[in-house]
């Protein structure tokens, strides 16, 4: 049962009272959420960098800083759930360890659009036409055999 600010031991601020499982949810989720702020903050960056030096257009960083800061969010969950279980299958270790390169891929990927919009737009296209650049999801097209065969 909780025990409500005010109520039984746990509201005069002694922590006498608490939930001993919310104390050690908390601090295991302190100990990976700084590491995945700089993460974030590290990519923000970059991709601030790139708009102003007009390597991205505006838009497009805000989109990429949006979908990171959705992942980290995601991550937070992800890793607090294996923290609480106190297990790391591989699959979950693959899926924190991929988010990385997907947002690589992305900001490349943007740069890259932006290039060959502006080469477009100056005619400095090859054949003349518009240039386009696409991103694919690599976990949508890539099949691992786990059997290595």
């Amino acid at each position: 049962f909780e025990t409500r600010e005010g109520e039984g031991g746990g509201g005069d601020g002694t922590g006498k009272g608490k939930d001993p499982r919310e104390t050690s949810r908390a601090s295991r989720l302190a100990a990976f959420e700084p590491l995945l702020e700089d993460v974030y903050e590290r990519h923000r960056k970059t991709v601030s960098s790139l708009c102003d030096s007009g390597q991205m257009s505006a838009e497009e960083g805000f989109r990429i800083c949006a979908t990171i800061r959705a992942n980290v969010d995601d991550l937070k969950d992800v890793m607090m759930a294996m923290a609480v279980s106190g297990s790391c299958p591989e699959s979950l270790r693959e899926l924190v360890m991929g988010h990385g390169e997907l947002w690589s891929a992305q900001v490349l990927h943007a740069v890259m659009q932006h290039k060959a919009s502006k080469q477009s737009a100056d005619g400095d296209g090859e054949g003349g036409g518009s240039s386009s650049v696409a991103w694919i999801d690599a976990r949508e097209v890539l099949v691992v055999d786990e059997d290595g065969g």
